[in-house]
């Protein structure tokens, strides 16, 4: 199903009512250059938020909370996440990323997850087109819902493309459409994680 920002889906019942689950839910992240032959290094991150909307706290007391609450090309593997590899060029047909989330161990206090998409080399959303993310069910193929990029992102280096809410036991989709301008550190930072080198 495709959604518009600021529209929601329960993936939980979306993905019951096609016949799978969400103990895996995939997040897939696909983008083209805009310009033929060019390449675009943008990079799909997921950043775990308490109920205050901000980051999850250092749990390990290393002084950061990013290898808590961030997954990305640079932590691919924080609790109840796993980034599937980094696309530097954003070439070729479906997702160039994904995060593959593992519901049941998402930490207790993770109440949502932000889905973001910024650009590591400091391009700019002017320099791709369709920008898009989409949920897939935990058999890694059922698209339950899709959210394309239609407003105009082209000054900006980051947008947070939506959010996995935790609704009591079920989950939803919120396509947000939210630019996060800044370096990549700036805009992991905007969240509230420390240490981001």
């Amino acid at each position: 199903m495709n959604i518009s920002k600021g529209e929601g889906l329960n993936i939980s019942k979306a993905a019951a009512d096609a016949g799978t689950s969400i103990d895996k839910l995939t997040a897939g992240a696909s983008w083209d250059p805009a310009s033929e032959g060019a390449s675009v290094d943008l990079d799909l991150l997921t950043v775990y938020l308490d109920e205050s909307g901000k980051a999850i706290p250092d749990e390990s007391s290393n002084g950061t909370n990013a290898d808590e609450a961030v997954c990305a090309f640079f932590n691919k593997d924080p609790k109840g996440a796993h980034h599937t590899g980094d696309n530097l060029t954003g070439e070729g047909d479906g997702d160039d990323e994904q995060i593959v989330l593992t519901t049941a161990d998402i930490p207790a206090n993770v109440k949502e997850v932000a889905v973001v998409i910024a650009a590591y080399s400091g391009q700019k959303f002017g320099d791709v087109k369709n920008a898009a993310v989409r949920m897939l069910g935990a058999d890694g193929t059922t698209e339950l819902v899709k959210y394309q990029l239609t407003e105009n992102y082209a000054d900006t280096r980051g947008v947070e493309m939506g959010r996995v809410v935790r609704n009591g036991s079920e989950w939803e989709f919120k396509a947000t459409g939210e630019a996060r301008d800044g370096s990549f550190k700036e805009i992991v930072s905007s969240y509230g994680v420390t240490g981001v080198n």
